[in-house]
């Protein structure tokens, strides 16, 4: 969705000063945090990494989701429905 707007801003012919057309993936790798939300019922030893890793205020990120960190986006990491809500869902604001 992001992409989608900035790519009809330069559309336009409007500019913007974080986001390069030539390489988006600069722009993942600068600025998009890729969470993954799992089910703490159906997935319980990722609900006990998840929980461990909030006690030291670390995020849990998996070995298969490490090279997307590396790669693609700023970060990577797993969290539960409850600790996403908790985290990013209540405090957002309109």
């Amino acid at each position: 969705m992001v992409l989608d707007i900035i790519y009809s801003l330069a559309e336009r012919g409007e500019k913007t000063t974080i986001f390069d057309i030539a390489n988006p993936v600069n722009f993942a790798r600068n600025h998009v945090y890729y969470i993954l939300v799992c089910s703490a019922e159906k997935n319980v030893s990722i609900y006990n990494q998840v929980k461990n890793n909030v006690l030291l205020h670390q995020n849990y990120t998996p070995p298969f989701m490490q090279r997307l960190k590396d790669y693609l986006f700023k970060d990577a990491f797993v969290c539960t429905e409850d600790y996403f809500e908790q985290r990013f869902v209540n405090i957002f604001t309109f």
